[in-house]
């Protein structure tokens, strides 16, 4: 807490003087001056609360970001408040949530979040895509035993190379065809491999999200119908 008090009047009117990147002097005053803003009116409380969370994502504040958010996404609640700055509120703080999630290496949080942002809007495309990156980055167990393949099929090459340098070039040159083909090809083979199971992972994930886009679609459709159905037999 700061050394001084002020009233929240005087907090909302330093609030309104910030310049939109002034990410840290937000900080500061929310930090400082919570009690008095959350003494404010609800709109005024949580116009800045939602930029400080929005303040903490933007200097890599991951952690106190994802609880900002909580708070955030409570008050949006209790307030019913849905749209703030032209924007569905409750959605973009979820969202943001989702990446402070991926940025952590909190993949299982971060591709829960998404999906369930789907849900709520599956045509919007940026939710899917970064769906996407999370699935990615959760790599399944071929995808990690394709890519160890790969890594001992390197280090294979790597030796034989070691002892066509020092061993097969000085003293039996008749065979350093032979050693170059061998580790050429091992080489060749390890990236085939490499490249092979991340692309067909790359693949396979873009199915599954473009399969849960449509299922979540079609669960919707089948829902607006059977309340249509429901209505007709009132």
């Amino acid at each position: 807490m700061s050394g001084f008090s002020i009233s929240s009047e005087q907090v909302y009117q330093h609030y309104k003087e910030l310049g939109a990147a002034e990410f840290r002097s937000l900080i500061r005053l929310y930090d400082d001056h919570k009690e008095s803003i959350e003494r404010l009116s609800v709109a005024a409380h949580f116009e800045i609360l939602a930029a400080y969370t929005e303040a903490l994502f933007e200097i890599g504040e991951y952690g106190r970001h994802l609880a900002a958010t909580k708070e955030a996404v409570e008050l949006s609640v209790m307030n019913n408040i849905k749209i703030h700055k032209g924007k569905n509120i409750f959605q973009q703080l979820l969202y943001r949530k989702s990446q402070s999630h991926f940025r952590l290496m909190e993949y299982a949080q971060a591709e829960h979040i998404l999906k369930e942002l789907i849900k709520i809007s599956p045509s919007e495309n940026v939710y899917s895509k970064a769906l996407v990156k999370v699935m990615r980055k959760r790599l399944p167990q071929k995808v990690k035993t394709t890519r160890a393949i790969s890594v001992a099929l390197f280090i294979i090459s790597a030796i034989i190379i070691c002892i066509e340098i020092f061993a097969v070039r000085p003293f039996f040159n008749t065979y350093i065809p032979y050693f170059e083909y061998t580790r050429i090809g091992i080489f060749g083979l390890g990236l085939l491999v490499l490249i092979g199971g991340d692309t067909r992972n790359y693949i396979q994930v873009q199915l599954d999200v473009r399969q849960f886009r449509k299922q979540v679609r079609a669960d919707k459709i089948k829902k607006l119908h059977e309340r249509h159905h429901r209505k007709m037999l009132r």
